[in-house]
C-alpha cells in the first residue's frame, strides 16, 4: 500500500518533532547545574554513585561536552544521527543559555 504525503504534511510533522525534541531538552534546565566564569556544568538526575556531569560548556573556547549515553538516547528516540543530535542540543544549548557553544565534543 503506498501513502501520499504532502509537503505541508511532512512540515507538520517536523514541526512536531522539532517542539518534542526541545521539550525533551527543557525539561534538564530544571536538572541540578552550576555556573561561574569558567563552565556552566548540568548534572545528572541520578543520584549516588552514577551521579555525573550531562553537559559542561567551557567559556574558555566555546566548546559543549555533552555525555555519550545522553547523546546515545537522544539520538535513538529521535530521527537525528549523533552529530546531527549533538549540533541540535548545541542550538538548543546556546540559546538557553545565551552563550556561544563553537563545537561540541563527547
Amino acid at each position: 500500500m503506498k501513502y501520499l504525503i504532502t509537503e505541508s504534511q511532512l512540515d507538520k510533522a517536523k514541526s512536531v518533532i522539532n517542539n518534542l525534541m526541545i521539550s525533551e531538552l527543557n525539561n534538564i534546565l530544571d536538572y541540578d547545574r552550576t555556573s561561574d566564569s569558567d563552565f556552566i556544568n548540568i548534572y545528572s538526575q541520578e543520584r549516588g554513585p552514577d551521579f555525573f556531569i550531562l553537559m559542561e560548556f567551557d567559556h574558555s573556547d566555546g566548546r559543549l561536552f555533552i555525555d555519550e549515553s545522553f547523546l546515545d538516547k537522544f539520538s535513538s528516540m529521535y530521527p537525528l544521527d549523533k552529530e546531527q543530535s549533538g549540533k541540535f542540543i548545541s542550538d538548543w544549548f546556546s540559546k538557553a543559555f545565551d552563550v556561544d557553544v563553537m563545537f561540541f565534543d563527547y
